[in-house]
């Protein structure tokens, strides 16, 4: 069973801590707390160390909950979106999970797709649909089944 994550923009790529926080409008999830990521915008910068997002694509790739995750769900690809200015969501990036410990799941090394290959303009409604929910409401993730893997790797490829 695949996942479908939601988290906030990282102008760093998801490698490293985002740089002039503030002042960037796509990072408005992290100043306002929208999401709940661990993230501490001070001054200019994210200044938190355990920012949960920060290292999704570096060889450490790992990621954190509030709650621990189903190792027997948490398998398979994962997907990764995130909330553009205009409210539309963004899937951003693919990968596979390696592993799961309580409130922390690892992911095999991968990059974000270039932005020209994003699929954009995923409504809230479409999220959820995808998601197999009817509305996402709360929570940073939902389990997928089969069918919804395939359907957003085939999003995927149309785009490239």
């Amino acid at each position: 069973m695949g996942m479908i994550i939601r988290v906030a923009f990282n102008k760093e790529e998801w490698s490293g801590r985002c740089k002039n926080a503030k002042s960037d409008k796509r990072l408005f999830k992290c100043r306002k707390k929208a999401v709940d990521t661990g993230y501490k915008v001070v001054d200019i910068d994210c200044l938190s160390e355990d920012c949960w997002e920060q290292t999704l694509c570096t060889n450490s790739g790992y990621w954190m909950s509030r709650g621990n995750f189903d190792r027997n769900r948490a398998i398979g690809n994962v997907f990764f979106v995130y909330q553009a200015v205009n409210k539309d969501y963004v899937l951003w990036g693919k990968s596979k999970v390696k592993s799961v410990e309580g409130d922390e799941i690892s992911f095999e090394p991968f990059k974000p797709m270039p932005q020209e290959k994003e699929v954009s303009g995923l409504s809230a409604k479409k999220l959820a649909e995808l998601a197999g929910v009817k509305k996402w409401g709360q929570g940073t993730y939902r389990y997928i089944d089969a069918g919804r893997e395939i359907f957003l790797n085939d999003l995927i490829q149309r785009e490239n």
